[in-house]
């Protein structure tokens, strides 16, 4: 799935993404892991693997584009993540 961000937007992608990989297609974002003592930044070209559970938050550090793969699928980055979908499911159904 890919998604889109304006410069300084925050997304919260929840707590259930362990195995995703998330690739930076454009722009800088930072990646922020709950239990993960490092944040990660990533830029155009670069990626970020989520290894274990806990909450993903993520902040452009200016326009970027983004695409949620799962990591078994590193080579098809048009596979979007199984674990993406239950997080959008699951957001639309508050709705």
């Amino acid at each position: 799935m890919e998604m889109l961000l304006n410069k300084r937007e925050l997304l919260d992608l929840g707590k259930e993404l362990q195995g995703v990989k998330i690739v930076c297609r454009e722009g800088c974002c930072w990646i922020t892991l709950a239990g993960d003592r490092h944040d990660h930044i990533i830029k155009h070209g670069k990626s970020f693997i989520v290894r274990s559970k806990g909450r993903v938050l993520i902040t452009a550090m200016e326009s970027s584009r983004l695409l949620l793969t799962d990591n078994k699928s590193a080579g098809r980055l048009d596979q979007p993540s199984k674990a993406f979908y239950g997080l959008l499911k699951q957001t639309l159904s508050v709705l």
